[in-house]
């Protein structure tokens, strides 16, 4: 298993919402206690499992350090980032996620903030429920808040938003949003590779 370190919704390192990310290259997902060791040896509020069927159709499953997730917007963003630098997938592509049953639960505080800087709203999250204090950059959350906005006249029926969270983090991050008058939504960001490496085979003794 490979493994790298992906700042999203940045385009600096060191900046943005860090997430793991493993490249898997067996057949099937490791067990689902290996995925949550390793996810808390990594120590990011996600890391990304990906296991690739083709360059156009990919499996996604997402860990905190405590447990599994349905799905993280940032951690998506810095996967697919990492699968175009890897030449990993080629032009639009499917990605499965436990989402596809989406259960609706809530995961986090999503506090935010008009502007009047260029961004729509300053925004942050707190998720205590899965160990994550604070998160610097949350795609599904700013998702959620741009339908919202929309739904109570503080956007018109087509909108595009930028958000600025992780200020007080000192990681500020920028995610970008845009929404449909059918209620489609667009979440997008760049992302910048910092760090990548090898697991070792489990139990290996040097």
């Amino acid at each position: 298993m490979r493994y790298f370190i992906v700042d999203a919704f940045t385009d600096q390192p060191l900046g943005g919402n860090p997430a793991g990310v493993v490249i898997l290259e067996s057949d099937g997902f490791p067990k689902e206690n290996l995925m949550i060791q390793i996810a808390a040896e990594l120590r990011y509020s996600e890391t990304a499992f990906v296991k690739k069927h083709s360059d156009k159709e990919f499996t996604i499953r997402y860990f905190t350090p405590k447990a599994e997730v349905e799905l993280c917007g940032h951690a998506t963003i810095a996967s697919f980032h990492l699968l175009h630098h890897e030449g990993l997938v080629a032009g639009q592509s499917l990605c499965h996620t436990l989402a596809g049953d989406l259960r609706i639960e809530a995961v986090s505080f999503h506090v935010f903030a008009f502007a009047n800087d260029g961004y729509t709203a300053h925004v942050r999250d707190f998720a205590p429920l899965y160990d994550i204090p604070e998160e610097s950059a949350t795609g599904t959350a700013n998702a959620a808040l741009t339908f919202y906005l929309q739904q109570n006249g503080c956007l018109d029926a087509e909108a595009e938003c930028f958000f600025l969270q992780g200020e007080a983090m000192g990681r500020p991050s920028v995610v970008a949003t845009r929404i449909e008058k059918d209620g489609t939504l667009y979440v997008g960001g760049t992302a910048a590779i910092v760090a990548k490496g090898e697991l070792c085979p489990l139990g290996a003794r040097y």
